[in-house]
């Protein structure tokens, strides 16, 4: 079974606590690479970065593309209590890879700046495929539900 399911790996919210990321769009390097349905990702045990099962194609580079971050976002506040913010969130720029010619079924987003540490994997559900057009990962802008990273 190549992918078990989305979600966080299981360092990440320990790595959070500990104040290891810096998500700041001036601070850490985040990227995104992209898997193959032979890539055995999973939430319990992928701790970092792995080439092991990563898209290989001349229009893809090994360890992905940088994810620029947006920012860190704190909306509406608790309306049955003081104006604390519930939720707080990150999100990321569009990544392209420009007239890709390959194959992919999911993703690991991680801190480059930080030993690779995995942070989250994404499972497309089916095998996307790309024959000379651009291959893009957005990251919805306007709803933080939908946020790649994001604390309640």
């Amino acid at each position: 079974m190549p992918f078990t399911g989305s979600g966080w790996t299981i360092n990440f919210r320990p790595d959070l606590l500990q104040g290891r990321h810096n998500f700041n769009p001036d601070g850490d390097t985040f990227k995104i690479a992209l898997y193959t349905n032979q890539a055995r990702l999973d939430l319990l045990n992928t701790v970092a970065y792995t080439v092991d099962g990563e898209v290989s194609d001349s229009t893809y580079t090994p360890g992905g593309r940088e994810a620029v971050s947006q920012g860190i976002f704190q909306p509406g506040v608790n309306s049955n209590g003081p104006d604390i913010p519930q939720m707080a969130y990150v999100t990321f720029a569009p990544v392209v890879w420009p007239l890709a010619n390959f194959t992919a079924r999911g993703a690991l987003l991680y801190n480059a700046t930080k030993g690779n540490a995995a942070i989250a994997i994404a499972d497309f559900g089916y095998d996307i495929a790309n024959a000379a057009q651009d291959f893009e990962l957005k990251f919805d802008q306007g709803d933080p539900a939908q946020a790649p990273v994001q604390v309640r």
